[in-house]
């Protein structure tokens, strides 16, 4: 089973403000606002892509080639089986990454005849309470046969905290010191690059990373 999670739209809002950060780093100075932007974005992503989780609510699609992989899948510390297409099960899952799982909007997938179909309500459920989200069978329902393309099946749903209000505050403390330490280092001649996060901040988010074992 190919996967991969589509891009989203670039992002223009975050769960913390050039406000809250120049506070925060008692910067009161507005000549490099666009700077503190950017250090802004930057850090958004990088917390997301560590906790693989999405903050603000996100619109994401996740495509797949087929339903399951051959021998079941191991997904961020959650086993789903593999159930074979065709055959009934009640709760082959197929995991919906960067949580929390809001909602899933649809699901199309291309058949083998090649034209494309909407997956009915009617034969999966969508569970949000794990970390991360799934869709996963109705009782006595199946999946329906595919072609088998890279992205032949998209499964488009919302992730997401909501607002920045929701978004937990060591999180948001996290951005707020990445900002920091890539504003204070961000020369050329720093023993620092960019890429580099301190310990004590990446031990700060790791209450919050869903792992992948």
């Amino acid at each position: 089973m190919t996967t991969f999670i589509g891009t989203p739209i670039q992002q223009t809002e975050y769960c913390v403000t050039r406000a809250e950060v120049k506070a925060f780093l008692r910067i009161d100075s507005s000549d490099e606002d666009a700077i503190i932007d950017s250090l802004i974005a930057a850090a958004s992503l990088y917390v997301e892509n560590f906790t693989n989780r999405t903050l603000l609510t996100t619109t994401k699609s996740k495509y797949l080639t087929h339903w399951h992989e051959p021998h079941g899948t191991r997904h961020r510390g959650m086993y789903y089986p593999y159930v074979p297409e065709g055959s009934l099960t009640v709760k082959s899952a197929i995991p919906l990454p960067y949580a929390p799982l809001q909602a899933v909007t649809g699901i199309t997938y291309v058949a083998p005849d090649g034209d494309s179909y909407v997956l009915s309500t009617d034969v999966y459920e969508v569970v949000t309470h794990t970390m991360p989200g799934c869709i996963r069978l109705k009782h006595g329902q199946q999946y329906p046969h595919v072609r088998g393309d890279t992205d032949g099946i998209e499964i488009i749903y919302v992730a997401g905290y909501g607002t920045s209000d929701n978004v937990p505050d060591g999180i948001k403390t996290a951005i707020k010191l990445i900002v920091g330490n890539w504003y204070e280092n961000r020369e050329a001649t720093s023993p620092l690059t960019m890429k580099e996060v301190p310990l004590g901040i990446e031990c700060l988010l790791w209450q919050f990373r869903i792992l992948e074992l």
